[in-house]
């Protein structure tokens, strides 16, 4: 995000949010994990999609989610934690 005009503040309470959805409990997480469906707008991935081929793992635990056009990509969003939005 670095020369796309977002402020430090700004990455700074996504970066909170970030975390407190990886802290949710285990049954809001599944809602959003659907690793087996990599057509989900919204999910939780861990490690990589080349997993069987690396050498060296680094684990790793990711949210993608998409944002363009914005109205249409927020009803798939996590509804937990509620500042997500």
């Amino acid at each position: 995000m670095v020369n796309h005009g977002v402020t430090a503040e700004l990455m700074t309470e996504v970066m909170k949010v970030f975390k407190e959805v990886f802290k949710l409990a285990p049954e809001e997480v599944s809602k959003i994990n659907m690793e087996e469906d990599t057509d989900n707008i919204c999910r939780i991935y861990t490690s990589s999609y080349n997993y069987e081929k690396e050498k060296i793992h680094y684990w790793r635990d990711a949210l993608r989610h998409s944002c363009n056009p914005l109205a249409e990509c927020m009803k798939y969003w996590p509804q937990k934690p509620e500042n997500y939005r």
